[in-house]
């Protein structure tokens, strides 16, 4: 290995274990209604448990409580997002039953084969977890979630009486979870709106990047997001495909809609290379914050540089020349 091998191999490591940017804060369209239905689905099934004097019961519930963190990973189409918040359910109700059955055979204090039970049966849990999340396409610590789940009442001591309360307790919660995302995954215009607003955040920040690195970073997330709303909204759900917004306007109101064209459009142009790339980024986040509020009765003019194709070698002087279309799937 030679010395430019070596410098480029030491660099890349110190980007990769630098520790800047690790506690940055991501900001989330819709964050804050997520997070308050999280709190309302973990009180509900804990706080009668600690007034009834069983606070020790309590962890149980909050475990299947945990579904809730899942709904922003979820798919976008209603059906899919139902049912694999209901195989989510199952799987942490699943983990929990199970591992309290390890606890009852194993022990605290079980011979060494016992304990070597207990680490084959958390690497088998891990590893379904986290095949399943994959497929299912869950992002986050789902499979984490899953783990802890299972770890956690797999190193109690229940009595064998106790693994059906236990395992009632944590369905109960799981439940309470499934209902309280049930609303939200029935508005899917909803959840097209916030994957938008997603994606116009994330290209606002690829325009206001500044350094190779961090534009680097920037252009992929922008295109990860991109993505994902571009196949958000291009969901079959009744609305033909378009997040529409209403313009409150003197006289009679417009309506204007985002399209899965839109975003592929804005995807495949090299908008960031404009000279008012800042502007850009402002009308951006403008949009994205009218598209997260559930009070969108304003829709703010988009820029005409985001409706207009195209590319680098665009000029004044010649038309444009048409981004590429975007990939039809296969039947």
């Amino acid at each position: 290995m030679n010395r430019g091998n070596t410098s480029q191999l030491t660099a890349g490591l110190a980007r990769v274990l630098s520790p800047r940017g690790s506690f940055r804060m991501a900001k989330v369209s819709g964050a804050l209604p997520f997070a308050l239905r999280a709190a309302l689905t973990m009180a509900l099934p804990t706080l009668p448990l600690v007034l009834l004097g069983h606070p020790n019961l309590a962890v149980l519930p909050a475990l299947g409580a945990f579904t809730i963190t899942f709904e922003r990973s979820l798919p976008p189409r209603r059906r899919s997002r139902l049912w694999v918040l209901a195989l989510v359910a199952a799987a942490m109700t699943a983990a929990v039953g199970l591992g309290s059955l390890l606890a009852v055979q194993v022990g605290p204090f079980g011979p060494w084969n016992q304990g070597l039970a207990a680490v084959v049966g958390m690497a088998a849990v891990a590893g379904l977890a986290k095949f399943g999340c994959d497929y299912a396409g869950l992002r986050g610590l789902g499979a984490v979630l899953i783990l802890v789940a299972f770890a956690i009442t797999a190193e109690g001591t229940p009595a064998l009486t106790d693994v059906l309360p236990h395992t009632a307790l944590t369905a109960l919660g799981a439940a309470i979870a499934w209902l309280v995302c049930l609303p939200n995954s029935l508005q899917p215009q909803r959840l097209k709106r916030l994957a938008l607003a997603d994606a116009l955040e994330c290209f606002a920040r690829a325009l206001e990047a500044a350094g190779p690195i961090e534009t680097s970073k920037a252009r992929h997330q922008a295109v990860v997001a991109a993505l994902r709303a571009y196949h958000a909204l291009g969901d079959p759900d009744g609305s033909g495909g378009i997040v529409g917004l209403t313009r409150r306007t003197p006289g009679r109101p417009a309506t204007t809609g985002y399209s899965a064209d839109y975003v592929w459009a804005l995807l495949t142009t090299d908008t960031w290379r404009d000279a008012e790339g800042d502007a850009v980024a402002r009308h951006l986040r403008e949009q994205a914050r009218m598209l997260a509020d559930r009070r969108w009765h304003t829709l703010l003019p988009l820029p005409e540089e985001l409706l207009e194709p195209h590319t680098a070698d665009s000029a004044p002087g010649r038309p444009a020349t048409a981004p590429p279309q975007p990939p039809v799937p296969l039947t």
